[in-house]
């Protein structure tokens, strides 16, 4: 699942899903387990910076 979720970062960063990062992370708050919220926003960050440095070259 934190698969996914590094990637759904990614795809939010690209601008290709048209939601901004803040709509995004709101959305996992929003229908994540409490448990496993910490380790997705990580997830979802990890994703969105990676994608960040790589459009940067």
């Amino acid at each position: 699942m934190s698969v996914n979720i590094v990637l759904l970062g990614a795809l939010v960063q690209s601008g290709r899903l048209g939601f901004t990062r803040e709509t995004m992370l709101e959305a996992i708050k929003r229908r994540t387990k409490k448990d496993f919220l910490p380790m997705n926003i990580k997830a979802f960050d990890m994703g969105f910076e990676a994608a960040e440095k790589a459009s940067k070259g």
